[in-house]
């Protein structure tokens, strides 16, 4: 379970944020460039400060009023970054492999190709990130994410980098991964239909704060607000409907 419950400006951005996210669940968070998403996994992982609370199972992350503030090193989340952030001058089993170090070398080079052949991509092992594909480059990232084994998965735009040809596939290769894993995923977008189909519940997020969520479709039918409507792209009209009578 990760529980957080932050309520401070963190990165320029005024966070009013309480959730929690059980085990083997993806929660997507979808909302608008500026409404504070990127913001909010950066202060889980670690990368930004905030005050507030975050605890990850019995793990204590985060407690500003007890003074605890766990380094990003001390937390056990897997982050795939909007742009990837593979290291260029690393091949693709040593980016896996890069954050290994408690496992001798030969150790760390076998979990990293165990990775990459999940994802098809051992024959690209020892390539360069300039010359993979989009597709390949976020398969890579994604076995990076979970080559620790970690007790949260952070998804911060994993498709936007992509052009629409390549996204389909790399669609169908996130789903597969949020099946099988079994800790709580939190998924930035700003893409409703891209939310909807790798949540398993929604949240929309507006100027730091999560204004309604739930699943999908209880959010395109009953929106909480205008801007939610607007952001499903559902249109909301009152009044009645029915046949006239011939005059």
């Amino acid at each position: 379970m990760l529980r957080v419950d932050l309520a401070a400006a963190a990165q320029q951005i005024e966070l009013d944020i309480q959730l929690d996210l059980p085990a083997g669940r993806c929660l997507a968070l979808a909302g608008p460039s500026g409404a504070g998403k990127t913001t909010l996994l950066r202060c889980i992982a670690g990368t930004a400060r905030a005050r507030g609370r975050v605890v990850c199972g019995e793990e204590l992350w985060l407690d500003s009023e007890r003074r605890v503030f766990a380094r990003p090193e001390q937390r056990s989340c897997g982050f795939v970054f909007q742009d990837y952030a593979l290291f260029p001058h690393l091949s693709a089993w040593r980016n896996v492999a890069y954050g290994l170090h408690e496992l001798p070398r030969g150790a760390r080079r076998a979990r990293a190709l165990e990775l990459l052949e999940r994802f098809g991509m051992t024959h690209r092992a020892d390539a360069r990130p300039e010359t993979l594909s989009g597709g390949e480059r976020q398969r890579v990232a994604l076995a990076r994410a979970l080559a620790r084994r970690p007790q949260v998965l952070l998804l911060d735009e994993p498709l936007s980098a992509l052009d629409a040809r390549t996204r389909a596939s790399a669609t169908e290769t996130l789903e597969q991964v949020l099946r099988e894993f079994a800790a709580p995923t939190l998924l930035v977008t700003h893409d409703f239909q891209e939310a909807s189909r790798l949540g398993d519940e929604v949240a929309i997020i507006e100027h730091g704060t999560i204004i309604q969520r739930g699943p999908a479709t209880q959010l395109a039918q009953a929106p909480a607000s205008d801007f939610v409507a607007h952001f499903t792209a559902e249109a909301i009209a009152s009044g009645r409907a029915g046949r006239q009578p011939p005059i």
